[in-house]
């Protein structure tokens, strides 16, 4: 659509009406203001903004106030369309009252399903959207607490400052910074109350008003003509059977298999680079698509984990130009990547009833079913004749040695200079196509050793990124040839030092996990913001700047060395957006779950890189450290505490899963530690649990198998499986040393092997053995018996199981005696204790003074503490 400054003065300022139009809820949480809120948005907008028809729209959005105000027909069909906006965001009918200070309800406390209820209320305290020690979970708020109250109040009054300090630069923000400015004040403070949950951020609905908006302007606009004051008054019943909005999904396909397939030079670079690299072509394309469409950043609805959503209007121009720009993005990924990834785009349409009730709930599995049919027939726009024609290449051809993708002739290879990637160095060889000059690089050992490896553009672009990662957090987003890194032909990325006075407009900045954006390149007007990254650093080799390779960080691990991958994510996430909010589903509330879900991954984990790991406690901050573990930090040859900062790599971490490398004896207790803050932060609600699979491997082996076996894991802790009572259960487990176990299970394995590993001297290998020999009794039985059920049942007795054969007697004999061999009673008593626990499937904690039963009976998981201690005291091979 051809679109004149006067229709995008138009939609300019019915975006930043929609945006503000709830802005006097915050007022009103924050003083002791009376009336209703509209009234207070028009005085804000009038003080910061000094715009009079932004003014109408925000005071004039609910329908009451908008009757008879129609004599100037463009701003009543404008207000009309904030109105209706703000109804379909919503998604049920909000009521004032005067509870202005209540806070922000978990959206957690809403999710009920398979059963499964939860009734708690915590609220989200009001502060910083930081991923920092600071950041406060969900907490239990009695109003009747008069103390409780005034710390709202106090709360919401240090926001409001805050908001109101900065809101002096509205005038001059750019749209997308203006939205960015709003998330970062606003997304704590609730939108509504009364008959409302108030579980739904002021941002989350007022940024969903503006896309919403946005939307049926252009629906209405495509029918009525460029300018509102000449369309007929609106009624909005009009449209709510029209179907005004198109919701888009894009989701990379191969993205798991692609991510491990590097070389093992330069592994930890590239997996980060590689990782990295996929966020930015999903952020690239969904920038692409509202370019395209002129739509602002509000309409991008989610955009992460590899997967974007956009809302569109449902036009003419959008119904013929998305499937040319579909296929063109489809192209340019295969262009790129020979079709070892793809991006898989699925659509929907809406109309404005969809909005209301569970209809939204179903209409969000309905585009996540498109995407799933459209991964069968992935490509399919690319198989046209010239597909099948014979490649270009004969003869000698050079592969790149980390992903044997044919690059070139090794004649048309011609030898450029040489380059560094920190202190790795390479050198380029550039060859021609029939589009372009493009560059391979041969790989050295050293400063002064040249190999034969010869690695492709991609490749080096893959360690180049993961390289430039450690600059920082402020990312560029170029439309110039100011950076190396092009994404897709669609934009240009850099990490950007101290000289940027030169970029101009042609620069948009990004900050990670910061949200003090406007603080940046204070006299430029262009576009700013803020977003979360999942591992916004890369460990680094002592005193410099270079990246740390696995040979360098396996030989930080304790016991025997080893790495290991940790891979992890949320457990029934399709069924819980699809069913789990019941009636209280709204548009609103879907997004606002995925956001919080992407705050927990991309933007809390990224604490991790200022904690320690010790073999007594696990995963704890500095300050949480005894004084043998803080001096033991120092130490260079003590394993027994390490800083995480320089061992452990958040490969990727983001929507509902993770990817993380570090030394063995970490993953485990990293584990843990997720597992616990996840159960925080998702208020302790049931329906969220969390699976994990972990595989070791050492530095020669290769990653992408690693990635794979640890895959195998998390589907291994996926299964379904039985508890001793013969309940029958479903995920929500963790796979270790190649058994999967419920994590109440993995809670005694983790306690015992830390127990075994801290006890002394002959002791600690006399009892590690005994225990081997009793796991290993109970496992040739239950041999035995599978062999026996399946070739000769008639001699299996009815109900026989392995768990209750005579290795529960000669185990526990075998216990007590060697118990009467040591002399210290306390020791004494414990392997006595742990004899009982064994044989009564239940395990005593600290001091013996609590026991917790187990989930399985513990025979059946005992190799895994037992191994675990052992590896622990081993030798390094």
């Amino acid at each position: 659509m051809f679109e004149t400054d006067f229709m995008n003065d138009h939609k300019s300022i019915l975006y930043k009406a929609a945006l503000l139009h709830d802005v006097g809820k915050f007022w009103q949480r924050s003083e002791s203001v009376r009336g209703k809120h509209p009234k207070h948005s028009g005085i804000f907008v009038e003080k910061w903004l000094q715009d009079d028809l932004v003014r109408f729209i925000v005071e004039h959005h609910h329908a009451a106030d908008l009757k008879g105000k129609n004599q100037n027909l463009l701003w009543y069909n404008l207000a009309s369309i904030v109105c209706e906006a703000d109804n379909l965001a919503s998604g049920e009918r909000q009521e004032e009252n005067l509870m202005y200070r209540r806070p922000l309800e978990s959206v957690f406390n809403q999710i009920s399903f398979r059963g499964k209820k939860f009734d708690k209320k915590l609220i989200q305290p009001i502060g910083r959207l930081r991923p920092d020690n600071q950041y406060p979970f969900p907490e239990d708020f009695d109003r009747k607490d008069e103390a409780a109250k005034m710390a709202v109040k106090v709360n919401y009054a240090d926001q409001w400052w805050s908001f109101q300090n900065e809101a002096a630069e509205m005038p001059g923000m750019h749209e997308d910074t203006l939205l960015h400015f709003y998330k970062k004040y606003l997304w704590c403070v609730p939108s509504a109350y009364f008959k409302s949950v108030p579980d739904i951020s002021l941002y989350e609905h007022s940024r969903l008003t503006a896309a919403i908006a946005r939307c049926l302007y252009n629906s209405i606009a495509e029918k009525s003509g460029n300018d509102p004051a000449q369309w007929a008054q609106l009624s909005m019943k009009d449209y709510r059977e029209k179907k005004c909005y198109r919701l888009v999904c894009a989701e990379l396909s191969g993205i798991q298999k692609y991510i491990y397939n590097i070389a093992h030079s330069g592994a930890m670079r590239a997996l980060k680079g590689r990782s990295f690299w996929l966020q930015q072509i999903v952020d690239s394309v969904a920038s692409h698509l509202l370019e395209k469409f002129n739509l602002p950043l509000a309409n991008l609805i989610f955009a992460g984990g590899g997967k974007l959503i956009v809302l569109l209007p449902n036009t003419d121009e959008v119904k013929e130009n998305l499937p040319k720009i579909q296929s063109d993005i489809e192209g340019r990924v295969f262009e790129e990547y020979d079709g070892n990834i793809s991006l898989v785009f699925g659509e929907i349409e809406l109309m404005g009833n969809d909005f209301f009730g569970r209809k939204i709930s179903g209409k969000w599995n309905a585009l996540y079913k498109k995407v799933e049919e459209n991964k069968t027939r992935k490509l399919a726009g690319q198989f046209k004749p010239e597909f099948f024609k014979a490649g270009d290449l004969y003869g000698d051809i050079q592969q790149c040695n980390a992903t044997k993708r044919e690059i070139c002739r090794k004649e048309d290879l011609k030898k450029g200079g040489t380059v560094f990637i920190g202190a790795p160095k390479f050198t380029r060889y550039n060859y021609n196509t029939p589009n372009k000059t493009l560059a391979a690089y041969g790989v050295w050992n050293d400063e002064t050793t040249e190999t034969d490896k010869i690695i492709c553009e991609e490749q080096f672009r893959s360690q180049d990124v993961g390289y430039e990662i450690r600059k920082g957090k402020q990312i560029g987003i170029f439309k110039t040839d100011k950076s190396d890194f092009d994404v897709l032909g669609l934009n240009k990325i850099g990490f950007l030092g101290d000289d940027r006075k030169d970029y101009g407009k042609h620069l948009s900045l990004l900050l990670h996990n910061d949200d003090d954006f406007l603080n940046e390149l204070k006299n430029q007007q262009i576009p700013k913001g803020w977003k979360f990254y999942g591992g916004d650093w890369v460990p680094l080799k002592s005193g410099t700047d270079s990246t740390r390779e696995f040979d360098e960080i396996i030989s930080d691990a304790m016991g025997i060395e080893r790495l290991g991958v940790l891979r992890m994510d949320v457990d029934n996430l399709g069924e819980i957006f699809k069913g789990g909010l019941g009636e209280n589903a709204t548009f609103s509330r879907i997004v606002q779950l995925s956001a919080m879900l992407d705050f927990f991954f991309s933007g809390y984990l990224n604490v991790l890189k200022e904690m320690c790991w010790t073999v007594g406690q696990g995963i704890v901050s500095k300050s949480e450290l005894t004084e043998a573990e803080a001096l033991a930090l120092d130490v260079e040859d003590d394993k027994s505490a390490m800083p995480l900062r320089d061992i452990l790599q958040i490969v990727y971490a983001g929507g509902d899963d993770l990817f993380i490398v570090s030394t063995w004896n970490v993953l485990p207790d990293l584990a843990w530690w997720i597992k616990e803050r996840f159960e925080e932060f998702t208020c302790k609600n049931p329906c969220f649990t969390l699976s994990a699979g972990i595989a070791l491997f050492d530095n020669k082996y290769p990653v992408y198998k690693a990635a794979k076996y640890a895959g195998q894991a998390l589907d291994d802790a996926k299964g379904k499986w039985k508890d001793k009572n013969g309940k029958e259960h479903e995920k929500g487990r963790i796979s270790f040393l190649g058994k999967a176990m419920s994590w109440r299970d993995f809670e005694i394995s983790r306690h015992l092997a830390k127990e075994l590993y801290s006890t002394t001297g002959q002791l600690k290998r006399g009892l590690v053995s005994r225990l081997e020999e009793m796991y290993d009794n109970y496992y040739s039985v239950k041999q035995q018996l599978k062999w026996l059920k399946k070739y000769q049942p008639d001699r299996v007795r009815p109900f026989e199981k392995a768990e209750y054969s005579k290795w529960r007697w000669r185990g526990c004999y075998s216990l007590s005696r060697f118990a009467e061999q040591v002399r210290r009673s306390e020791a004494k008593d414990k392997i006595n204790q742990l004899a009982a626990d064994i044989f009564t499937s239940q395990y005593h904690l600290e001091d013996n003074q609590k026991s917790i039963s187990t989930d399985t009976d513990f025979i059946t998981f005992l190799d895994v503490p037992v191994r675990w201690a052992d590896l622990l005291i081993r030798t390094k091979k």
